[in-house]
């Protein structure tokens, strides 16, 4: 029965108006060439999409069968129900389609996709399209994803399917805590361009792009290794190598090499400000030159490619390194080969575990505010002490990646004077230099070993501060 009544007041260009039911109503453009059935109303909505055909009896059936689907889950792909495909494409497709035009990062915006968005967007709620996803999903996303780990341990065993080859464990459940607004916010914009992404490419038809609001976080991040606390770190990293043992010498040996590379490691990332782990494992020895000390980023990390120059504490131990590394080998690098390696050339995956041994050995004290120290602690101990020693915050904003006012906001000037005093106390800071303001320089290896202090030997560096080296 044709209604002009019926005709809704947004839809002008709609002029033969066919009441199904309450809940659904079809119309057409007679004035096109082709005079196409579109649905109109589906419960609340005004969706005007194409039913693809000028039969007024098969329209009725397919708008009749987008309603049920619509009337069992209104969040469901209703559309793809009444024949309309121009715009049926899986969350799982679009995010992999826009994984590959990713530059920066990729490693870190893929294993956002793989442990969270996919069992939520593909594997629970099934998104066949991206007009599937409404603001009330994106919702229920951030709820789901603050349960996460408590969710995913108990199902571990009976939902392989939902976790999709993830490694989870009863312990992760035990230590169960929600993520922090930080962690969430880090994650939040490979999502948001997802669905920027899609709506670029039309996926989203009409319908308002759902947004992905930020959390409200306070700056708590991991703690620097002030004072001596990096020397104490490297003292035991160094003594767990000397206790490395084994089935056999072999075993011993393999043991001994991955304690090695874990304090080669630390101090590199310590010297150089590096994120940990997905900058420092894309490095290979091409992105270093000790001819002129310096360190090339690749382009392919979260703030691209940015250059480094190398301290005199960074470029000895890299030097170290290389030779060990050809030694093993029995001839030149090619610059090919992982910097952070094996001497067999493979990575180690277990070096953030590893740190966390060793950290659990150091047995340091900490206030009930503090974070646990991390490997991101050895990049904010680049910082601490760069500013501390007068580097100006637009020369740490080009050598680490960063904006001046992430700077300013993590590193406060507190901590900067505090670690003015000890460097001052162990010599290695004039007592005039104030922060941020001085273009002075620390001494290198070769002033440090003109030095000498009460007990007649030469003084080394090591880590921060300056310690006696025994005499004969």
């Amino acid at each position: 029965m044709t209604n002009s009544e019926n005709k809704p007041k947004t839809s002008p260009a709609y002029d033969n108006i066919v009441v199904v039911t309450e809940g659904v109503h079809i119309g057409q453009r007679t004035a096109q060439k082709r005079p196409t059935w579109y649905l109109l109303k589906l419960g609340g909505k005004w969706p005007r999409c194409s039913l693809g055909t000028e039969d007024r009896r098969q329209a009725t059936l397919l708008a009749l069968e987008a309603y049920q689907a619509f009337l069992k889950d209104p969040d469901s792909d209703w559309r793809a129900a009444c024949g309309n495909t121009k715009h049926h494409i899986s969350f799982k497709t679009i995010a992999e389609e826009w994984l590959k035009v990713q530059k920066k990062d990729a490693d870190y915006k893929a294993s956002v996709i793989r442990k969270f968005l996919l069992p939520f967007f593909d594997v629970e709620k099934h998104v066949t399209s991206m007009s599937m996803v409404t603001q009330a999903m994106i919702e229920e996303y951030k709820a789901w994803r603050c349960s996460f780990w408590l969710t995913t341990a108990g199902d571990a065993e009976r939902d392989q399917e939902r976790l999709q080859g993830m490694k989870v464990s009863n312990k992760q459940a035990a230590n169960y805590e929600a993520p922090s607004p930080n962690t969430l916010n880090r994650e939040y914009p490979t999502l948001r361009q997802i669905l920027l992404y899609a709506g670029k490419q039309g996926h989203f038809d009409k319908q308002v792009i759902p947004t992905v609001a930020a959390e409200t976080a306070t700056a708590n991040p991991r703690p620097a290794f002030l004072g001596d606390d990096f020397n104490v770190l490297m003292r035991e990293a160094e003594k767990w190598i000397k206790e490395a043992k084994g089935e056999d010498k072999a075993k011993a040996k393999a043991i001994r090499d991955e304690r090695q590379l874990l304090a080669d490691w630390i101090w590199v990332v310590r010297y150089t400000g590096l994120r940990v782990p997905h900058e420092a494992e894309k490095l290979t020895w091409a992105n270093v030159r000790l001819d002129i000390n310096m360190l090339y980023v690749p382009p392919d990390t979260k703030t691209g490619k940015r250059d480094v120059p190398l301290r005199d504490e960074a470029v000895k131990r890299i030097r170290d390194m290389q030779e060990r590394r050809e030694k093993a080998l029995g001839n030149k690098l090619t610059g090919e080969e992982a910097l952070f390696a094996l001497p067999n050339g493979e990575r180690c995956q277990k070096l953030g575990n590893m740190f966390n041994t060793v950290i659990e050995r150091c047995k340091f004290v900490r206030h009930a505010e503090q974070l646990p120290y991390s490997p991101y602690g050895l990049r904010a101990t680049f910082a601490t002490f760069s500013l501390a020693e007068g580097k100006s915050y637009d020369w740490l904003e080009e050598v680490m990646g960063t904006s001046t006012r992430m700077l300013k906001t993590h590193y406060k000037q507190g901590t900067i004077e505090q670690t003015q005093r000890y460097l001052r106390k162990a010599g290695l800071l004039p007592a005039t230099t104030a922060a941020n303001t001085s273009a002075w320089e620390p001494m290198g290896l070769s002033d440090l070993d003109k030095k000498d202090q009460k007990g007649g030997g030469k003084v080394v560096l090591t880590a921060d501060q300056f310690v006696p080296k025994p005499s004969k």
